[in-house]
C-alpha cells in the first residue's frame, strides 16, 4: 500500500515537472516588435472563399494580440490553458451611431461570421512561416491562391508575429 502511494506520488511529481517544463519551454519566446511589423491576415469560410484579406502595420508580438487592429474584423474566443481558443470570427464594419440622449458610440455590425455549427467543427490557424518550430506535427499543409500554408503547432496568443508573414483562420472538422 505504501509503495502505491509513494508510486503515485512519484507520478505525479514528474506529471507536473513536465508540464513546468514545457510550459517554460513554450514561455514568452514571442518578437519584440518595437520596429513594426507588417502581416496578412486571411479568413476563408469552410469551402475555402475569402471573407476577409487585409494587411496591417502591427506593433503586437502575439496572433491574438493583433486581431484588434485589424479594422472591419471582431475575433471571439474563451480561454484556455493554451491560450485563446477562437470560438467565432465575424467580418463587418464599425458604425457610428449618433444619439442625442446616451451620446454617439461606435456599434460593430457583422456582415459575415465565421462559426463552427457544431463540435466536430473547429477554426483552425494556418500561417505561411517555414520554420518547424511554428509547425503542427504531423504537418498538415493548406494551399491558397498558389501559396503553402502549414497548420499552426502553436495557439494564437503564442503565435509570433513575423514581419511579410500571412495569417489564415479557417473552419475545419475534426479528422477531416
Amino acid at each position: 500500500m505504501k509503495t502505491k502511494r509513494l508510486s503515485a506520488f512519484i507520478l505525479l511529481v514528474c506529471v507536473f515537472a513536465v508540464g513546468v517544463f514545457l510550459l517554460s519551454a513554450c514561455g514568452n519566446d514571442l518578437p519584440d516588435n518595437t520596429e513594426g511589423v507588417t502581416i496578412r491576415l486571411i479568413v476563408l469560410d469552410g469551402e475555402g472563399a475569402e471573407l476577409y484579406n487585409k494587411e496591417q502595420l502591427t506593433y503586437k508580438s502575439a496572433l491574438a494580440d493583433a486581431f484588434i487592429e485589424f479594422e472591419g474584423l471582431n475575433v471571439k474566443g474563451t480561454s484556455s490553458y493554451l491560450g485563446l481558443f477562437i470560438t467565432s470570427v465575424e467580418i463587418g464594419t464599425l458604425m457610428l451611431i449618433e444619439d442625442s440622449e446616451w451620446g454617439n458610440y461606435e456599434m460593430f455590425v457583422a456582415d459575415k461570421t465565421l462559426e463552427p455549427a457544431g463540435y466536430d467543427e473547429f477554426i483552425a490557424v494556418y500561417h505561411d512561416i517555414d520554420d518547424i518550430n511554428y509547425k503542427w506535427i504531423p504537418i498538415a499543409t493548406y494551399a491558397h491562391d498558389g501559396k503553402t500554408f502549414f497548420s499552426s503547432g502553436l495557439g494564437v496568443s503564442f503565435l509570433p508575429l513575423f514581419d511579410g508573414a500571412t495569417y489564415m483562420l479557417t473552419l475545419e472538422t475534426y479528422g477531416g
